[in-house]
């Protein structure tokens, strides 16, 4: 797939110097920044984690479709059981957005 946004994983890349947060992708691509005490904002490690986790969302939303697709296809065997690798990719991409075990 053709994408114009930085693929993942993101993570929480730490402060700049002026006292931002921030969220890295790719190793060393700044691709959000969050509030600073500068920017008379309140920063939430909740919502930053959500915005991090926004490529592992991206991923499984696109497994559902490919199973989807599949089982529109006349697949009969599309595995989306409570064990299926689906359905472990979405647990995690869960626990990431939400700070959580999955």
């Amino acid at each position: 797939m053709n994408t114009k946004f930085t693929l993942g994983p993101w993570e929480l890349g730490g402060t700049l110097e002026n006292g931002q947060h921030c969220i890295i992708g790719d190793g060393d691509t700044v691709v959000a920044l969050l509030p600073g005490e500068t920017m008379h904002c309140t920063y939430k490690p909740d919502d930053a984690r959500l915005i991090a986790a926004a490529p592992d969302l991206f991923d499984v939303a696109l497994m559902l479709v490919a199973c989807a697709e599949q089982a529109e296809e006349g697949d009969t065997f599309v595995d989306v059981g409570l064990e299926s690798p689906l359905m472990h990719s979405a647990r995690a991409a869960i626990a990431a957005a939400t700070g959580d075990n999955p």
